[in-house]
């Protein structure tokens, strides 16, 4: 501290200077850390995102059979019922009972002697084995329902508890970034201030000091007479 610090507050100045700079180095290194720390975290956290993506996909593959399963019952129209009859394949077993049953109820026919109420017995039989035949089917494509369900809300689930960590580390770290830019104004706005009331106090303590002085010499030119 010089001799004359008192009068101009230089050493307050130059110390606010200084601790200023340090809180600007603060706040830059402060952000760097949280830059690599933002930069580390969310490729972990995209990873968890994509780990259901398979899950997604499966969610996807049975809703190709919950569509044609719609499809059959005649929700999505004539295209639709029309692309399901199209799709359907009998069973491999299908073939050889419808040919059993026609050729058991042909052979009652005969029996007793073809006649039109037989022809039409073999008819309903073979039609009645059709629908049971298509009614199978579409049971077994129902049975997709469920398990589309369960794997696109897994999916969707965990999805979306990724996406919410990741919006959470950007809030954190846009908090974090606000704290810093806090610490670094508030620390420079007292070291201002400070530097202020050092400069107002060395103004004081200047003419104060003048005053003093100017006293001092008017007291030793007034003569003292005994």
């Amino acid at each position: 501290m010089g001799l004359f610090d008192a009068f101009t507050g230089d050493s307050a100045k130059e110390a606010a200077a200084k601790n200023a700079a340090l809180y600007q180095q603060y706040g830059t290194q402060a952000n760097q850390y949280l830059d690599t720390g933002l930069s580390n975290e969310l490729p972990n956290l995209n990873s968890a995102i994509g780990a259901y993506t398979p899950l997604s996909d499966l969610g996807k593959k049975y809703g190709t059979g919950t569509n044609l399963y719609m499809d059959s019952l005649g929700v999505n129209g004539a295209g639709g019922n029309a692309n399901a009859v199209g799709a359907f394949q009998a069973s491999p077993g299908y073939a050889w009972q419808r040919d059993q049953a026609i050729e058991a109820t042909a052979r009652n026919a005969n029996r007793f002697g073809a006649g039109g109420n037989e022809l039409a017995a073999v008819t309903d039989r073979a039609n009645n084995l059709a629908n049971q035949e298509y009614g199978n089917w579409q049971n077994r494509l129902a049975g997709f329902v469920n398990p589309e369900l369960t794997a696109t809300s897994g999916a969707a689930g965990g999805q979306a508890a990724g996406y919410g960590a990741k919006a959470g580390a950007y809030a954190t770290d846009a908090q974090n970034r606000v704290g810093v830019a806090g610490n670094v104004a508030g620390g420079t706005a007292n070291s201002n201030t400070a530097a202020a009331n050092a400069q107002m106090q060395a103004s004081g303590n200047f003419w104060n000091g003048l005053m003093n002085l100017g006293g001092n010499v008017a007291k030793v030119a007034i003569p003292k007479y005994g």
